[in-house]
């Protein structure tokens, strides 16, 4: 996203709709802080594979 990362794009999300699941998918850790401010379901650093993700998916 050219003119948004991902963590300002959840504050938006989360402004528009309080129960949206959420889940950061990134490279770096550090963001995971941000995570909770938003009240995300969880957050994976990459790289990523199936299974895991869609258990984490399925926890929501």
């Amino acid at each position: 996203m050219p003119m948004m990362d991902g963590i300002e794009t959840s504050y938006r999300l989360r402004k528009i709709d309080k129960r949206v699941a959420l889940l950061f998918v990134t490279n770096m850790a550090q963001c995971a802080i941000k995570g909770y401010e938003v009240d995300a379901i969880d957050f994976m650093v990459k790289p990523v594979n199936y299974f895991n993700f869609s258990i984490k998916l399925k926890r929501r």
